[in-house]
């Protein structure tokens, strides 16, 4: 039977609170600018005349033809990954 020694976890919270606290703000700061601020900024501007001007545009043949197409190439890359 093997023994398990105290060094795992001492070296698991080796790092200062501070350090980790510091790393977890960065990697929630870089979510925040990278993932959270366009994805506001974008609903921001298509809503920013009113949900009903947003819908109309969505009803438009180019927005029906390019949500088509998304939709098409979707299903064409979910039904070829699982056959490579």
């Amino acid at each position: 039977m093997t023994r398990v020694t105290g060094h795992s976890q001492a070296r698991a919270h080796g790092e200062p609170a501070w350090v980790r606290l510091t790393l977890i703000t960065l990697a929630l700061g870089f979510v925040g600018v990278l993932l959270v601020l366009p994805l506001v900024t974008v609903f921001y501007e298509a809503l920013r005349f009113g949900a009903t001007r947003y819908g109309a545009a969505l009803l438009e043949p180019d927005a029906l033809k390019a949500v088509g197409l998304t939709l098409l190439v979707v299903l064409i890359a979910c039904t070829t990954e699982h056959r490579l």
